[in-house]
């Protein structure tokens, strides 16, 4: 009895103490069981698995890369397409442009060709009036320049001086006479010879000079009396008279 007191008194002392072990053992064995549950499990995979599911993946991952680069492609091929489409669209519309443009050109150059002709022909048509208009007066004036015993008479026309009389004067001397050797310079002089020897004043158109036809011969001999640099100096005033 005496020691199943003592024991029971050294249990109710050392209750607590045996609680707090008991407490911790158990705390210990928990935290065992979980550390086993989550511990990692190995496990054997075999390897022909493992390639076909890796080339599966792969497989996978080609046919999402290859539908990325055909959808790349087609929107390259309609980019090109649409490219080409509108290029051939200002191919076109820059032929017709030109086309028009040449048509345009082509008509111009055609009006231009017409209007450089017609000019062509009015001027020849002037040209010829101009011409029938010397000759008419031309005829006039020879009519109007005859001679008599001694003498030709020039009758005036419009625009007519004492210099040009006697230059008419001289000429119609010279043709009859078939004097020949006498240079425009030589032609200067008689006139002038010829003019400064007669007395006129105010011509006018229907005005009649008499030129002495021994006055006109006499002229003419002194001018083969000129000396060569006489001959030039005239001459300067020669190129500015046509037609002598």
């Amino acid at each position: 009895m005496t020691e199943e007191n003592s024991m029971s008194n050294w249990f109710q002392d050392n209750l607590r103490i045996i609680i707090s072990i008991g407490i911790v053992v158990l705390l210990i064995f928990a935290i065992y069981s979980y550390s086993k549950r989550n511990s990692r499990t190995d496990v054997v995979v075999d390897d022909s698995q493992i390639e076909e599911v890796a080339m599966t993946s792969q497989d996978n991952d080609n046919s999402d890369i290859n539908e990325i680069i055909d959808e790349i492609k087609d929107e390259e091929v309609e980019k090109t397409n649409t490219a080409l489409t509108d290029e051939a669209a200002e191919q076109n519309e820059s032929k017709e442009n030109v086309e028009n443009h040449t048509e345009e050109e082509t008509q111009q150059a055609i009006q231009e060709k017409k209007d450089v002709e017609k000019a062509k022909v009015e001027k020849t048509t002037v040209e010829q009036n101009q011409q029938s208009a010397k000759d008419v007066v031309k005829e006039v004036i020879e009519s109007r320049s005859r001679q008599k015993e001694g003498v030709i008479v020039v009758v005036a026309v419009p625009g007519d001086s004492k210099t040009t009389m006697a230059r008419k004067a001289a000429a119609e001397y010279i043709k009859a006479n078939n004097i020949t050797g006498l240079t425009p310079a030589h032609k200067i002089y008689i006139e002038d010879y010829i003019q400064k020897a007669t007395n006129a004043t105010g011509i006018h158109s229907g005005t009649e000079l008499d030129f002495s036809n021994t006055l006109i011969n006499s002229a003419i001999e002194q001018s083969r009396t000129l000396t060569s640099a006489q001959l030039n100096n005239l001459n300067k005033y020669a190129q500015k008279v046509p037609n002598l």
